[in-house]
């Protein structure tokens, strides 16, 4: 997949993994981050500088950061499927037992 249709699909969230997958370097990458183009949200995981911050964005980059094999879980998973109740302020995800990629703010 390309990148702006990656950006498109994910409320303009990607991560590097998936940048470096679409054709750009790992320096090109570095760039965006440095001109702002890019905003990390969570260690390699960007929100591209013309998309605005969202419910959507924030559900995106906790399972891009939490990596391959991860869901949602809990209120998150409820909300994005379309059920009513309020966007989570909280992203629950669960990943794979061989992984453990620790705890983060949100």
């Amino acid at each position: 997949m390309c990148l702006g249709e990656v950006l498109a699909t994910q409320a303009g969230v990607v991560s590097r993994v998936q940048a470096l997958e679409s054709g750009l370097s790992p320096r090109e990458v570095d760039r965006r981050v440095a001109r702002r183009r890019w905003h990390p949200v969570h260690p390699r995981v960007y929100l591209a500088g013309d998309a605005l911050p969202s419910d959507e964005a924030r559900v995106w980059a906790a399972v891009l950061w939490a990596g391959e094999g991860a869901v949602l879980s809990g209120a998150a998973s409820a909300w994005w499927w379309g059920l009513p109740v309020r966007p989570p302020s909280t992203v629950g995800v669960i990943v794979p037992r061989r992984r453990a990629p620790g705890r983060r703010p949100g």
